[in-house]
């Protein structure tokens, strides 16, 4: 028992000095999306403001993009920006949201592809509260939905190849994509900013623990193993 007790106090300081060792990487920033296209709304429609969206791929940056995407995994969307307007909320799925303007404020975490929503928007930015918002994979689709009219800038002849524009000009009209509507360059001129996500703290103890007591209980069946053979060499 008293060994069996020393060897559960080196165990324990050597996870403490393990873990301290091991030190989760520091989270990489990359951002994709398209620069200025050069045709806004207005300009083209009598109604000079429509309520907007847009689907993305975090791992297609388009040419306004930087740094670096990882291959694969999880990352956390951490902001947006799309037009200029100081109110309004971006809402995130990951699939096409087949509702309203009207209909999203009314969305539940986990229900129809919802997976969160932004603050208050300030001059065309959106923040995701906390570390951001996880998106599961870089390969896949996802879309944000704005429940404010505003002007947006069209990426004229400067497609996103991610992902696609979407828009409703009424609160109680459905999105639809712009390509629906007869639109030969329906992508819309946006930014979003990820960081790669890192294990929490206490997922790394965790593992650090099961290292350090898994190497201990190996040494203590051989330990066991060398005293049995020893035992019966005698005999």
């Amino acid at each position: 028992m008293r060994n069996f007790t020393g060897q559960f106090a080196i165990a324990s300081a050597s996870a403490v000095v393990l873990f301290a060792a091991i030190k989760p990487a520091n989270a990489a920033i990359f951002s994709i999306g398209n620069s200025t296209g050069g045709q806004f709304l207005s300009e083209v429609s009598p109604f000079p403001e429509d309520f907007p969206g847009v689907s993305f791929t975090p791992s297609i940056q388009g040419d306004a993009g930087s740094g670096t995407s990882p291959l694969s995994g999880s990352v956390l969307l951490t902001s947006f920006a799309l037009g200029s307007k100081n109110s309004g909320v971006a809402y995130v799925f990951d699939e096409i949201f087949t509702g309203t303007p009207s209909d999203l404020s009314n969305q539940t975490v986990g229900s129809s592809g919802f997976l969160g929503s932004s603050t208050v928007g300030s001059s065309g930015n959106y923040s995701f509260p906390g570390q951001g918002i996880k998106l599961a994979d870089v390969l896949d689709e996802y879309f944000i939905y704005l429940d404010v009219r505003l002007d947006f800038e069209f990426a004229e002849g400067n497609p996103y190849l991610g992902g696609a524009g979407f828009a409703s000009g009424d609160p109680m009209d459905p999105f639809i994509p712009g390509n629906a509507v007869g639109l030969d360059n329906p992508d819309l001129v946006f930014s979003a900013t990820f960081t790669t996500a890192v294990p929490e703290p206490s997922t790394i103890l965790g593992t650090t623990l099961a290292l350090v007591f898994g190497a201990l209980s190996r040494k203590r069946t051989r330990s066991n193993n060398s005293r049995t053979n020893a035992e019966e060499d005698l005999t």
